[in-house]
């Protein structure tokens, strides 16, 4: 009885020495990488067609750019624009992209916030400016 207590304890004490297998797994999902595009001539405000633009952000994770900004209306007109448009450009002033987003107006004291992405990697980009239309050319 004696041996057959001592063979059980033996092997419940390797199990738990081993972790019978059942250990935990180490994980080698790498975090995507994510980089903020900081030049000044992005993230400055800009008053376009008397809309305030600021808070500007560009994003790029993963080869891909989320655009973000807020659009403040602060006259006493309402804007009847359909659309905002972003252009990108590069350190010469060539434009890389386009980015249209469609707004459909800003009413007086109002503020919208635009969110545009796109699978252009844009961190080499240095300038955007504004637009704001009713038709996409």
């Amino acid at each position: 009885m004696k041996k057959k207590i001592i063979a059980l304890s033996m092997i419940a004490l390797l199990f738990v020495s081993v972790g019978c297998g059942c250990g935990k797994k180490e994980k080698t999902t790498e975090k995507p990488k994510v980089k903020a595009n900081t030049s000044e001539d992005i993230v400055k405000n800009q008053v376009v067609d008397d809309m305030n633009i600021s808070n500007v952000m560009m994003l790029i994770e993963n080869g891909q750019t989320t655009f973000t900004c807020e659009v403040e209306n602060k006259t006493q007109k309402d804007l009847t624009a359909k659309y905002i448009v972003v252009h990108v450009n590069d350190e010469k002033g060539n434009e890389i992209v386009v980015l249209p987003h469609g707004i459909e107006g800003v009413k007086a004291g109002e503020v919208k916030s635009v969110s545009i992405s796109t699978d252009a990697d844009l961190s080499a980009a240095k300038a955007v400016t504004y637009e704001f239309t009713n038709e996409l050319k």
